[in-house]
């Protein structure tokens, strides 16, 4: 006994004349990223991002994708702990799950921010998304009458207003999801998913054929899936622990005198499109990885409460835009690097034990926890006499592997070291060079000579230091090689900024400024800053591949 729903790359016969130059471009099963999901066992493939910019999210289903439109409704959602546990800060939000629904990390793979529940924007807010909406409601189902929460009927006419009449009296469910594939189409969806089932106790799982979207849709319904191979590490990691300054802060800044970028358009892209202080249009890289690692996003140290630091079990972030290794490094409106394994020693002595009770559990979290460490381009900036001078890399050297073995003395034992970017390349730098655009090259040699003693010294700690592992990650290479081949990756501007300011140069984007329509074809956002799309990549190749992150991806580390 077979269900199925075939595969078609052409329009519908019913929406030819329609959309009469509309075609459907069918990619193989590695690199979907868009399925029809069941109200039982989720689908979960290897993380895959897409080669052409999928604008929105469009998620129409029942519990498995709900975001929150329950809460809106006298029934109510689960919006009480432990649901949401581990989502942002520990909050429930409506979602059936500990954290993030399978339409969450499809809108996170899409580079979209989450889809906000249509029953909880107001009017004004509704006018505004771009990127999608979330009208899935718990308990909701494909016929009329299950439930009769937010059906998916209701869903379809709460998405433009439109009406679609579901046949009476169909002898299976089959026949209403073709209609809703069709009516899906006609309503401006030209490019569309079809999933063919065999039955499990034939084929042991599923067999998928989808096609590319340019507005995505989740229809979560009643096809009985299995799991195929998991996206995330062969290793549990169990927190991530950040330092380092903006390519890497994540708001805590925002709690020092001086600021961070707490305004638009810096996260435009980000949940909701609101700032957070983030030196980006959305996303860190730092954000990524933990994405990848199955764990929630790390919160700034400063913007958690007593309460709140008691209860994080899954990593901090302690960077600060404009610190470096340094301690005389813009020390004065930044957490030095010092500063932030102080935090993390507090962290490790008053509120870690507060969950760990047990000194030997607490060790093993530690060592089993990944330190992420990004640092040291602001030294150069700050100690511009010295760019070029090869005693200054050694000395700089000399001192990050002092702070590396105060943490591993706290017992951190696995390291992801970012080597400096090409700071002679950034936009604030490649304005003033001759031909315009061109990287500066005086800058870039003394980071290219301290990036080669990096690896040098990296290795010499591991040879000394009992248990000692490291990633070293080479940021310096990743963005030279996507400012020469950028339309490989998508990217268009390979130098200019996306956003605007006063003159290039400046630090930052004009407060609520316009930025580019398109970020995803810039590499960089501010002058000093990639794009989230270049973090996205970057996270991605750390990850997966050897290339970037040696000896071995973060995946199997």
């Amino acid at each position: 006994m077979e269900f199925r729903v075939e595969a078609r790359s052409e329009p519908l016969p019913q929406a030819e004349s329609f959309f009469p130059t509309r075609k459907s471009t069918c990619i193989p099963p590695l690199y979907s990223d868009f399925r029809i999901l069941s109200n039982s066992n989720i689908l979960g493939c290897a993380p895959s991002y897409p080669t052409k910019h999928t604008p929105a999210l469009y998620v129409f289903g029942d519990s498995l994708v709900d975001c929150g439109n329950n809460n809106h409704l006298p029934t109510g959602g689960p919006s009480f702990l432990p649901y949401g546990i581990d989502f942002m800060h520990g909050k429930p939000t409506g979602r059936a799950t500990n954290g993030k629904t399978v339409a969450d990390f499809l809108a996170i793979h899409l580079g979209l921010p989450l889809t906000p529940p249509y029953l909880g924007l107001s009017k004004h807010h509704r006018n505004k998304v771009r990127t999608g909406i979330n009208y899935a409601s718990a308990g909701s189902g494909v016929l009329p009458d299950t439930n009769n929460n937010l059906g998916l009927k209701q869903d379809q006419n709460h998405f433009l207003k439109l009406s679609l009449s579901f046949l009476r009296n169909l002898f299976s469910a089959l026949a209403i999801i073709i209609q809703c594939l069709r009516y899906l189409y006609k309503i401006r969806s030209n490019r569309w998913l079809i999933v063919t089932v065999e039955h499990r106790s034939r084929s042991g799982g599923l067999k998928m054929k989808t096609c590319y979207l340019t507005l995505c849709f989740v229809l979560a319904s009643v096809l009985p899936l299995s799991s195929t191979a998991p996206s995330y590490p062969t290793k549990h990691t169990p927190a991530l622990y950040v330092f380092g300054d903006s390519l890497v802060d994540c708001g805590n800044n925002n709690h020092l005198p001086t600021g961070g970028p707490s305004f638009l358009p810096y996260g435009i892209d980000f949940m909701h499109g609101k700032p957070t202080g983030r030196a980006t249009n959305g996303k860190t890289v730092a954000d990524f990885l933990a994405i990848h690692l199955g764990l929630p996003l790390t919160p700034p140290y400063l913007g958690l409460s007593k309460h709140h630091r008691n209860k994080v079990r899954t990593g901090i972030n302690y960077a600060s835009a404009g610190s470096g290794v340094l301690p005389d490094t813009n020390n004065d409106t930044s957490l030095t690097l010092d500063k932030q394994i102080k935090f993390f020693h507090r962290t490790i002595k008053h509120n870690l034990p507060k969950t760990f009770t047990e000194n030997e559990e607490l060790e093993k979290h530690i060592s089993e926890s990944l330190f992420f460490v990004s640092t040291g381009v602001n030294d150069y900036f700050h100690n511009g006499t010295f760019r070029g001078n090869k005693s200054f890399a050694f000395f700089l050297l000399r001192e990050i592997t002092l702070r590396i073995k105060r943490m591993y003395s706290l017992g951190a034992r696995k390291f992801l070291v970012n080597n400096i970017p090409p700071a002679g390349c950034f936009p604030s730098k490649a304005i003033h060079t001759r031909p315009i655009g061109k990287c500066d090259g005086k800058i870039n040699k003394g980071i290219t000579f301290y990036n080669k003693r990096l690896h040098e010294v990296l290795h010499q700690l591991q040879s000394k230091l009992p248990g000692f592992t490291f990633i070293h990650a080479d940021l310096y290479g990743f963005l030279k090689k996507m400012r020469q081949n950028g339309s490989y990756y998508g990217i268009v501007e390979t130098w200019k900024p996306c956003c605007p300011n006063t003159i290039y140069g400046d630090l930052k984007c004009q407060p609520r400024s316009v930025p580019c329509a398109n970020r995803n074809t810039h590499l960089f956002f501010d002058q000093n800053h990639p794009s989230q799309i270049a973090n996205q990549e970057y996270a991605r190749l750390c990850f997966n591949e050897k290339i970037i992150c040696k000896p071995w991806g973060l995946k199997l580390f």
